[in-house]
């Protein structure tokens, strides 16, 4: 039979191991919120920015300037946020200032006389 030792010491490594699965049980339900939370945002579309046609001066001169354009580039030289930054890259590529994505790499200037 097993001694009052060896009960402690099982009773403590069962205690150990609900904390262990309790942890990894929050570290789950966190991240399934997060994941939710990330496909609503995801589901509603962004609204443009307050200053938008402000924005979109700024950003089109700065791409100008630079001859290719990134939301990455867009985010550093306006200082502003993901989603305004794509915004503004949608918008540039409405209006003929860019070309469509291609990857990870920076788009293409269509045009670096007066568009629109």
């Amino acid at each position: 039979m097993f001694g009052k030792d060896e009960i402690k010491r099982l009773e403590q490594k069962i205690d150990e191991l609900n904390e262990n699965v309790g942890k990894l049980f929050e570290r789950q339900n966190s991240q399934y919120t997060d994941i939710m939370l990330l496909l609503k945002s995801l589901q509603t579309e962004p609204e443009p920015p307050r200053n938008a046609e402000d924005l979109y001066e700024k950003a089109k001169e700065a791409i100008l300037e630079a001859g290719k354009a990134s939301t990455s580039y867009l985010q550093r030289k306006l200082r502003i946020g993901y989603v305004h930054a794509t915004y503004l890259m949608d918008m540039l590529e409405e209006r003929g200032v860019v070309g469509p994505a291609e990857g990870s790499q920076p788009r293409k200037v269509i045009s670096n006389e007066n568009v629109e």
